[in-house]
């Protein structure tokens, strides 16, 4: 479906301010809807942390807007995400959340740093409430870099550097994402997201003005690795991180058939040699947490019991403390009090898998490594070379395994919030939105549109107010 020419004017630079409005604005509501929520919740252990006090609920009621207005915040992981920024990781299922995202708080908010600046003495600790807004304030630039990011990522995808309004619509929607307030709160999403859409822009951009018959260039090479330093990056916050690397096997997969066909051998070798790299690199990322705890906890001296993942072929104590303490595992949440679970998250997940179909198969010819040859490349000035023409289909493969994944072996119900890094169903939405079709198929589209937008909106707005009063879904 292609948008009407109407529809192709660049919408330069009035969209990033519009963009940047639209996100400062949505944020201030939903902070607002979470201050607004009655009292600290049914669960305490925010309370307590916050103030080991034994009159703590009477200085809960007479704290300040802003004080209750963060303690609403800390909440469900948060709790453990802020804590261990605190104190560092001390109890086992701790390290079920982000080491990374917790040492990056640390470092934010620890007294060296710019933001501690003249807020405390040298000597004093900053208080929990120092972290907790750091945190929220990570969020938020997280979460702003990840829409420029899907700005211009989107926009090169469909061949207008300049902007359009379908990258715009989409971006749109990543801003009312159904992640909604976990992009404000102490939450790992917003980081990973800004790190996971940064490496597929610049992975895209690796493949600009790919000419089948000239050597790559060395700025390609240099994207294609600053790609998988990204989604190492991104690997580090949060494992499914890891599920970009089907982007890289996709590629090196295709390279294989071309070379096997005779087809310019030389310039293969090296396209799979550097992406090879760029995949290693995003293993390292994500291995180098698990090395950090196997090293404290399975090589300790004098005779102490070493936890029984240590045995394991290969130890990853995310593996085992998710399996042991939260009981992720292959259908494991396939159980008859987990349905509203699933029911809760079967419109994103409907749209992940849907996108991802509809996607692969219009691009299916260049996923197997066999696209059309064109006169010019829509990335780039023609010049009269033949280039190949890509839409990248790869970059559906990560939101399809995570789509799958969600659905069988995790709790199903966190896709709401984990779907805000893959960027690819935005734009089938907003495609969907902008298709210029029969006068009855744009009635049709453009309210399927709205309910889509309006079931978001309101989901977002009941989330945020369940979420600080400390009550399902989380």
């Amino acid at each position: 479906m292609k948008p009407t020419e109407a529809k192709q004017r660049p919408v330069g630079f009035a969209s990033w301010k519009v963009l940047l409005g639209s996100i400062v604005l949505w944020k201030c509501l939903l902070l607002a809807v979470a201050a607004l929520a009655p009292g600290p919740g049914y669960d305490t252990s925010a309370l307590i942390l916050a103030n080991p006090e034994l009159n703590r609920y009477e200085k809960f009621e007479n704290s300040t807007i802003l004080g209750n207005s963060a303690l609403k915040l800390f909440r469900w992981d948060a709790l453990y995400f802020v804590e261990a920024a605190k104190r560092n990781k001390v109890y086992e299922q701790e390290w079920a959340f982000s080491w990374a995202y917790s040492h990056i708080l640390r470092r934010a908010t620890e007294r060296k740093s710019v933001l501690h600046i003249g807020l405390f003495s040298k000597d004093v600790e900053p208080p929990l409430g120092t972290y907790l807004w750091v945190s929220v304030f990570v969020s938020i630039v997280m979460h702003w870099a990840s829409v420029a990011s899907l700005f211009s990522l989107l926009n090169q995808v469909m061949s207008t550097p300049s902007g359009n309004p379908i990258s715009f619509v989409a971006c749109v929607l990543h801003i009312v994402s159904p992640a909604g307030i976990f992009l404000v709160a102490p939450y790992a999403e917003s980081m990973f997201a800004a790190l996971n859409i940064y490496g597929m822009l610049c992975y895209v951009r690796s493949r600009c003005g790919v000419i089948p018959s000239q050597d790559r260039t060395v700025k390609q090479d240099i994207m294609l690795l600053a790609s998988g330093c990204m989604f190492a990056c991104a690997a580090m916050i949060r494992g499914n991180g890891l599920l970009s690397g089907l982007i890289f096997v996709s590629d090196v997969a295709s390279s294989a058939l071309r070379i096997l066909k005779g087809r310019t051998i030389r310039n293969e070798l090296r396209l799979v040699a550097v992406t090879c790299v760029a995949g290693v690199l995003l293993a390292l990322g994500f291995v180098f947490p698990q090395y950090v705890a196997f090293k404290e906890y399975c090589t300790t001296a004098g005779g102490v019991t070493r936890p029984p993942w240590c045995e394991k072929t290969i130890p990853s104590i995310y593996s085992w403390v998710q399996s042991k303490y939260w009981n992720v595992g292959f259908l494991r949440y396939w159980t008859i009090p987990n349905l509203p679970l699933f029911l809760l998250a079967a419109p994103v997940l409907w749209l992940l898998l849907q996108s991802s179909a509809t996607y692969l198969r219009n691009s299916k010819n260049e996923l197997l490594g066999f696209a059309h040859i064109s006169h010019g490349n829509s990335l780039t000035k023609p010049t009269g070379t033949k280039r190949v023409s890509n839409n990248f289909p790869q970059l559906v493969l990560p939101q399809l395994a995570l789509a799958l994944a969600a659905a069988t072996s995790f709790h199903v119900q966190i896709i709401n919030r984990i779907s805000s890094g893959y960027p690819l169903w935005y734009l089938s939405v907003a495609k969907s939105a902008t298709a210029s079709e029969s006068s009855n198929q744009r009635s049709k589209v453009g309210f399927s549109f709205q309910i889509v937008v309006r079931g978001m909106i309101m989901y977002v707005i009941i989330q945020a107010a369940l979420y600080a009063s400390f009550l399902p879904p989380a």
